[in-house]
């Protein structure tokens, strides 16, 4: 009885401790000209973008890659360390480069611009990518990480037969700290890093 405890005591101890799930929240308010509707996307750090009902795999830079990085089922890119310093950078066939903001969306404000989220203002770079995918804008911040993105929306309400509606929104971080920041950095489990990524 004793050999049977510290055999099954001896496997539990051996076995891999398991960082705790954790999960980055970002959320969008679309309207289909019908209904307004909200979606969200998260991200885990076990390796899965969450979005309705569909889990979507998605793979983190390692450390060593020098960048910070979603790829596949999302993909975006920043140096590690980012300070503003750079204004453009390359990752995996697709182009950044730091842009501005202006009343109505992008473009004369430079970087960085003060944004008010949660009731905390926070400093936010607005940058844009260019290459294999649609242009999309995303606002990041060095305190908090990914803040905010642009995405075109499909409305979820509009049936087979009718013609499908979309329209660009900015996903939101929704509390906590977004891709990017220590908290989640952190807590990425190692299968969930790419065995390899891409820099050009």
């Amino acid at each position: 009885m004793k050999v049977l405890f510290f055999s099954v005591l001896s496997v539990f101890l051996s076995a891999p401790v398991l960082a705790e799930e954790r999960y980055v929240t970002y959320a969008a308010i679309g309207f289909d000209g019908k209904t307004v509707f909200a979606v969200e996307k998260r991200f885990s750090s076990r390796g899965g973008l969450l979005e309705g009902d569909s889990v979507i795999p998605v793979k983190y830079c390692e450390q060593e890659s020098g960048f910070v990085c979603v790829q596949e089922g999302f993909t975006f890119a920043v140096p590690l360390n980012f300070a503003g310093d750079v204004n453009e950078w390359a990752f995996a066939g697709i182009s950044y480069k730091l842009v501005g903001m202006q009343a109505g969306m992008f473009a004369k404000e430079k970087n960085p611009f003060s944004v008010k989220i949660l009731n905390a203002e926070d400093k936010v770079y607005g940058i844009r990518s260019s290459g294999r995918e649609n242009e999309q804008v995303f606002f990041y911040s060095v305190q908090n990480g990914l803040v905010g993105f642009t995405e075109n929306l499909m409305s979820p309400y509009y049936s087979l037969t009718e013609k499908p509606y979309s329209t660009d929104a900015i996903y939101w971080l929704v509390g906590g700290c977004g891709i990017g920041c220590n908290e989640f950095e952190s807590n990425i489990e190692q299968s969930s890093r790419a065995a390899e990524s891409v820099v050009e």
